[in-house]
């Protein structure tokens, strides 16, 4: 086997003769969105498992379940249609570890 172009950026010839994985092109336009998924299933894993840790801590540290909330709310009466969501998010500092965390986490793994 030949061994990798340490200059595959200079075009030195040996990327004709090895593998070079494909990095963008047709085939990976599909992955786009399983990324995006990807990364907010695992900032939300990560907000959750930070919440929970500053409730398990929360009896002997106490400023880790100090939370505050963050609320919104849309709605819209529409003659046909009619809609109310209500969105609440509730920030401490374990979760904003948690998702610094995640964050970290999946920058390695990617």
């Amino acid at each position: 086997m030949y061994p990798p172009c340490p200059f595959a950026t200079l075009k030195c010839g040996y990327e004709k003769m090895i593998f070079f994985p494909v990095t963008r092109g047709q085939g990976m336009r599909s992955m786009k969105g399983w990324e995006t998924l990807t990364f907010v299933v695992v900032l939300l894993a990560g907000m959750i498992f930070g919440s929970i840790i500053g409730d398990i801590l929360g009896p002997w540290l106490p400023f880790l379940k100090v939370s505050k909330t963050i609320t919104w709310s849309p709605a819209a009466d529409l003659e046909i249609l009619k809609y109310d969501l209500n969105l609440q998010v509730k920030l401490n500092l374990c979760s904003i570890g948690g998702l610094a965390l995640a964050f970290w986490i999946y920058r390695r793994i990617k």
